[in-house]
């Protein structure tokens, strides 16, 4: 499948046909500039050996929608070079209500973390530059993972181009290590050169600490300039257990 013509591509796949995503990318898209992946699968060699990898020139958005993306999500971006990316959005679609609420899907989103953090260092892209992810928007949505804050903030700290940042709704841990890698980790004389997100303008969050949120705008205020947009969204979460028959439900009531 491909057109020098497409400026848009949904690619939608099942555990069972999703091995030849890279397929559908390799047949010649020069003009996309939006590509959406969606899978219920984890595990799978994205690129055959006998492929060599792609090039999607004109690509600004990438939205990567899935319970468990961090091995193959991490070979994507290996072997897919993306060099105008600007914006990605990792939705990790939310709990299996069939499953425990905090299983090694939260291990799998943490590599594609790690992943982010090497794609953004000048260090070690400096041979594969073309590579380099400089984003101008990152959005996190149902995103549960068992990532340090250190290496969130590592992740922060180096994308000095980022202007939007989305923590959304659905994260298992309220997004509490996605949000406090917003903070400086010591104190320090080093203006920018360590501060996480240096431009960020926009700021948009879902169900984080209220005195989070006042720590993050006001140290911003004090070393990066202030926040444009802030937008808080907290929403109480309100569990009963009811019993009808012999089946015992969980019911979670979200307040806005």
């Amino acid at each position: 499948m491909g057109s020098s013509n497409l400026a848009n591509l949904r690619i939608h796949h099942n555990a069972d046909a999703y091995s030849n995503v890279f397929s559908h990318l390799s047949g010649g898209l020069p003009n996309l500039q939006s590509l959406s992946l969606e899978t219920s699968y984890s595990n799978f060699d994205i690129r055959p050996p006998d492929m060599r990898p792609i090039t999607l020139p004109q690509l600004r958005s990438l939205a990567i929608k899935a319970r468990s993306m961090g091995e193959w999500a991490d070979g994507f971006f290996r072997n897919v070079c993306m060099p105008n990316l600007r914006i990605l959005t990792l939705d990790g679609v939310g709990i299996d209500p069939d499953e425990s609420e905090w299983d090694s899907d939260s291990d799998s989103q943490e590599g594609i973390l790690e992943a982010l953090a090497r794609l953004t260092d000048r260090d070690i892209m400096k041979i594969s530059p073309s590579y380099r992810l400089e984003l101008d928007e990152l959005h996190f949505l149902n995103f549960s993972h068992n990532a340090g804050v250190v290496l969130v903030h590592r992740l922060y700290t180096q994308m000095a181009t980022v202007k939007v940042l989305t923590l959304g709704p659905g994260a298992l841990d309220r997004n509490a290590a996605l949000v406090m890698g917003l903070l400086r980790l010591l104190p320090t004389h080093s203006g920018l050169a360590d501060f996480p997100l240096p431009v960020l303008r926009t700021l948009i969050l879902f169900d984080v600490p209220r005195n989070v949120v006042r720590r993050i705008v006001l140290q911003r205020m004090s070393v990066a300039g202030p926040l444009e947009e802030l937008f808080f969204i907290e929403r109480k979460r309100i569990s009963v257990s009811q019993t009808i028959g012999n089946i015992k439900l969980r019911i979670t009531i979200s307040v806005l």
